[in-house]
């Protein structure tokens, strides 16, 4: 081997793993990819590396890169037959090495796992039959070479497909994993602990694998009585541990052979558990091997040890902080998990029914109980400790041991009789205990239990009780003496509900939410007191714990949102309005202005007293969390969004008069200065939407939106020339404010110098929409201002031609074809010019580009052959929407007119006359759910954006009658004979057909929702009368 390579590749490998310098990890990274081109040598150096006594990290580094360099040959077909067979036994023996560090141990492994081809479910390659005895072999050997089998073993089973040899070698495994767990067990060493730790972990490991390639195959492994008897005796398997009095299967000294102990224990109970949840599975398919299932028999011999074991942690004088160790925990929630699988079986009912109390007190109990780790979070996580505590009563958060105590005990309450009503009326007596001490005396049922409690402070105690109430909320509708219990606890401990400490708070919100359908039904003034506390409590001025704040916003939330709670609370809406506006200023949860929201767009009667005072303090607290916002990096807007949502709900309301809108304007006209620097905000967007929706409410441009057009330029330089955002706006301003910008060219050339920005950027990466918005206003400008806009055709019309030339867009050429017929309405007799000057054959030329995207392919044969069509729009017109058919004939008209070329007319009659031209846009509600179908494609998205866009925007052309105007024009043509008659002959008959259907054309109505009842034209065609 040449020694300057391996030490060549060693120095690569030290760089990769520990410079910091991207550009030298990449140059080594980039070596060492071509000095892989030559696989053998590569293979054995890295092998070389690794069994050296170079520097660990180095060592480290060759496992990782033979890991992926052995994946990356086979995946690629490098490797022979002959080279696969000798690279796996080559990998095999370095599992072997003794003090072979466990890191390079896995990576060994996970080298060797490809080679094996374990994904080939129908074949048995050569290297796996090979390796099997040997790693049965080496199971049976010393300390070294069986963890490296064991580690193997592990990532054998790790992957996700079945293969149907795997069981059978198994099976083969058991004897062999077996001799492993016992032939150590005479020794007291840590290698011992270590070696029967990962035996027990690869049996999981196959187990899991099991469970997700081949259920069935759990059913045939949890039978096998070798298996069982393994699980019996290492469940037996016993070490003394000081800090218990009696045997328990759960030690909690944190010394190393204790923690193998725990984590031997933790893999046999997971392994169990794992297969009784599918004997379960099976016994709800009516396959009942749970019945006769030795596993199931000899597990439920250990029901007593796993309470016993559980009754002793919880007694120890600090078990929260040992049940925060995870050697711990873990164990304990697989032990909590698995008498909860015993729960729903007969057999066991009695063993539940004689325990379930002693459960209920000196476990559960105290597990529920707000430890002292989740009263950090309750403080310094605040959201986190919410989300929690309300994914533990919704039975969404079971993945820990306080999880597991609550799925224990709702199952025990669900299968064991009389254990719910013991539950809840034990946990009444408990409050009236600790609210009453002098309640309680020798002779009381609950006596004993509750001196097993005492531990608890006054505090924890109403929160464990209003917690475990909120648990049990399942039963809520089903069990109404369990819910007057709750409003007797609300009852007599109201007039302590605002002295009491913040967490009690936060347990009452909680049991409200989860209560609220059933508490105080027949009393409403009960009921909304409970409604005021919670609103009481998002009051963060009284109340600045962020946690309650939370829990209260969450409920408040939900009350909102139940329709019989609303019913309940309808006549005290006013109040409860008055009280959330009063406390505004200090909320920063998003649910609360959620319900601000709900209230406001639901109950927009109810708000007008309140208006101004509303109005005020959302523009108060956008401004706030604006000023807050600049100061941190990573912004959440979510408050700032819902305030505007709120704000533009009211304007958008018709119970909203015209002068209260306008009213409201005032009020959120102090938030306009943001736009002086948009860059800095984020809700620049809500500005324009709603100041575009006060001037179509009150149809006029107020002053305050003249001052915030001035304004304007630095939003547009926000989105670098585009108008997007502006679109809608500035439509508005066209349509509305004609007679002011007309006195005011200052502001109407704002608005012309926006629209040459956007169209000076047209070559840059807006997309479509963008440039046909532009289009659009151009084309607005110039329906709407006469002689102001004269030096703007000429570049309109170069821009017009150069991107019909090279776009391929249906739609937005459609838009560039309006420029022109828009400069044809201005000034027809200079439109000419440009366009004879850009077209060859000047109208002519035109006339034959326009037909391209307007003939279908049913006529496309009618064109003279000298009009080149564009393959790909053959079969599609480009003009779909109603405004672009109205604005196309108006201005081809007027070109007609103004040089009366006959080309013209027959791409009008097209327009008019062929169906796919008069396809009028859809109702808005129908192109809102043709868009949310399409939002996953782009381009489709653009077009129907615009669509909405289009129908919605205000223009000149909504009352003109495009064939009534063509008509009109066709008849004055008849006063000049020879002109029809020529225009006539070029049509062919198709064409002429055409016009006639269009002569006799009617007026109908379709479909509904359409924009200022436009009408779509229906091209009648005329009876064929029988002789």
């Amino acid at each position: 081997m040449d020694q300057d390579m391996i030490e060549q590749v060693a120095s690569l490998l030290n760089i990769t793993f520990t410079t910091h310098s991207v550009e030298e990890r990449k140059v080594a990274e980039e070596i060492l990819d071509g000095l892989s081109r030559n696989q053998s040598s590569y293979f054995s150096i890295l092998l070389c590396i690794i069994s050296s006594k170079m520097p660990k990290q180095i060592k480290v580094s060759a496992g990782n890169y033979l890991k992926k360099f052995v994946k990356e040959c086979m995946e690629n077909e490098n490797l022979l037959s002959e080279d696969i067979q000798n690279w796996g036994e080559t990998l095999f023996k370095q599992l072997l090495q003794k003090n072979l560090d466990p890191s390079l141990r896995a990576n060994i492994s996970y080298a060797i796992l490809p080679l094996l081809n374990i994904e080939a479910s129908d074949t048995t390659p050569d290297l796996m039959i090979k390796l099997f005895p040997l790693i049965n072999q080496g199971l049976r050997g010393n300390y070294d070479e069986a963890m490296g089998m064991l580690r193997l073993i592990k990532i054998i089973y790790s992957g996700y497909s079945f293969n149907s040899m795997l069981y059978p070698y198994f099976l083969k495994l058991i004897p062999d994993i077996a001799h492993a767990i016992y032939a150590p067990i005479g020794q007291n060493t840590i290698e011992k602990w270590e070696l029967i730790e990962e035996c027990s972990s690869c049996v999981f490991a196959i187990a899991e694998h099991f469970n997700i390639t081949s259920r069935s195959t759990l059913i045939e492994m949890q039978a096998n009585s070798e298996l069982c008897a393994i699980f019996k005796d290492l469940i037996e398997l016993n070490l003394p541990d000081l800090n218990h009095s009696e045997k328990t299967l759960v030690h909690i000294g944190i010394d190393p052979t204790h923690c193998h102990y725990n984590a031997t224990k933790e893999c046999i109970f997971k392994t169990i558990n794992l297969l009784l949840a599918c004997l379960k599975e099976c016994k709800s398919n009516n396959d009942n091997y749970w019945d006769v299932s030795p596993l199931v028999s000899m597990a439920s011999n250990y029901l007593t040890s796993a309470v016993s074991t559980l009754y002793q942690i919880v007694n120890q004088k600090d078990y929260e902080e040992i049940l925060q160790l995870e050697f711990v925990s873990s164990l304990c929630n697989e032990l909590l998990i698995f008498l909860s699988e015993f729960v729903s079986d007969p057999r066991y009912f009695n063993f539940f029914s004689i325990n379930y109390k002693e459960i209920f007190i000196c476990l559960c109990l105290p597990i529920i109980k707000t430890s002292a780790n989740e009263l950090d979070n309750f403080n310094s996580n605040p959201d986190e400790f919410v989300i929690f505590s309300n994914n533990l009563c919704e039975k969404q958060q079971l993945d820990c041991y306080k999880g597991s105590c609550i799925d224990l005990l709702l199952k025990i309450t669900k299968y064991i009789d009389g254990a719910l009503t013991f539950l809840w009326q034990f946990l009444y007596e408990w409050y009236a205990m600790s609210y009453n001490p002098q309640r309680i005396f020798e002779s009381h049922p609950y006596f004993n239990l509750f001196s097993r409690l005492m531990f608890f402070s006054s505090e924890s105690k109403i929160d464990c009780i209003l917690f475990t109430f909120s648990i049990l909320s399942t039963y809520s509708n089903k069990r109404m003496d369990m819910v007057s219990c709750l409003e007797d606890i609300f009852t007599s401990y109201k007039p302590n509900f605002q002295e009491a400490c913040t967490l009690v708070k936060c347990r009452i919100c909680l049991a409200i939410k989860f209560y609220s359908p059933f508490l105080y039904f027949n009393t409403e003034q009960d009921f909304f007191d409970l409604v005021q506390f919670v609103i009481t409590c998002c009051n963060t001025n009284q109340n600045p714990s962020p946690a309650l704040n939370s829990q209260a916003s969450e409920t408040l939330s939900v009350l909102f949102n139940e329709d019989d709670v609303l019913l309940r609370i309808f006549n005290f809406l006013p109040r409860i309005f008055d009280f959330l506006i009063g406390i505004i200023e200090f909320q920063t949860n998003k649910h609360f202005f959620e319900v601000l929201f709900e209230i406001v767009d639901t109950n927009i009667s109810v708000i007008i007293p309140y208006l101004e005072s509303l109005v005020l303090n959302l523009v108060k607290k956008i401004a706030a969390v604006q000023k807050t916002l600049s100061e941190v990096i990573n912004k959440d807007t979510i408050i700032i969004d819902l305030a505007w949502n709120t704000i533009l709900s009211l304007i958008r309301s018709r119970t909203v008069q015209d002068n209260l809108a306008l009213e409201i304007e005032s009020y959120v006209a102090l938030l306009f200065e943001y736009m002086r620097n948009p860059k800095e905000i984020n809700f620049d967007d809500k500005i324009l939407a709603f100041e575009n929706t006060i001037m179509k409410k009150v149809l006029r441009v107020t002053d305050v939106a003249w001052n915030l057009l001035r304004i304007l330029p630095n939003t547009q330089e926000k989105y670098k020339g585009s108008l997007f955002q502006l679109f809608p706006i500035l439509n508005t301003y066209i349509y509305l404010g004609q007679t002011v910008l007309t006195e005011n060219p200052e502001l109407l050339s704002l608005i012309v110098g926006m629209c040459e920005k956007c169209i000076s950027a047209m070559f840059s990466s807006h997309s479509e929409s963008t440039y046909s918005e532009v289009c659009l206003l151009y084309q607005q400008l110039l329906l709407t201002f006469n002689t102001i806009l004269d030096d703007k055709i000429s570049i309109l019309m170069l821009i017009s031609y150069q991107r019909i030339i090279f776009e391929n867009s249906r739609f937005y050429n459609s838009k560039l074809f309006g420029l022109v017929f828009a400069s044809a309405v201005y000034n027809p007799g200079f439109t000419v010019q440009c366009i004879t000057s850009l077209y060859a054959n000047g109208i002519e030329g035109f006339a034959e580009r326009l037909l391209q995207y307007i003939i279908p392919v049913s006529h496309s044969e009618t064109i003279s052959s000298n009009t080149n069509l564009q393959s790909n729009n053959k079969s599609i017109c480009i003009f779909t929407l109603s405004y672009d058919i109205k604005l196309a004939v108006l201005g081809l008209c007027a070109l007609f007119k103004q040089v009366q070329n006959p080309s013209l007319i027959k791409c009008i009659i097209y327009l008019l006359g062929e169906k796919v031209g008069r396809t009028e846009e859809k109702c808005d509600i129908t192109v809102k759910i043709n868009l949310k179908k399409n939002r996953f494609s782009q381009p489709d998205n653009d077009e129907l954006n615009l669509k909405i866009r289009v129908s919605t925007m205000f223009h000149r052309l909504e009352d003109f009658d495009e064939i009534k105007h063509f008509i009109g024009m066709m008849k004055m043509l008849q006063d000049h004979p020879e002109l029809f008659s020529l225009i006539v002959r070029s049509f062919n008959e198709e064409e002429v057909k055409l016009l006639m259907e269009i002569a006799r054309s009617g007026r109908v109505s379709v479909g509904v929702g359409v924009v200022n009842n436009t009408e779509v034209r229906k091209i009648v065609k005329p009876k064929i009368r029988k002789n």
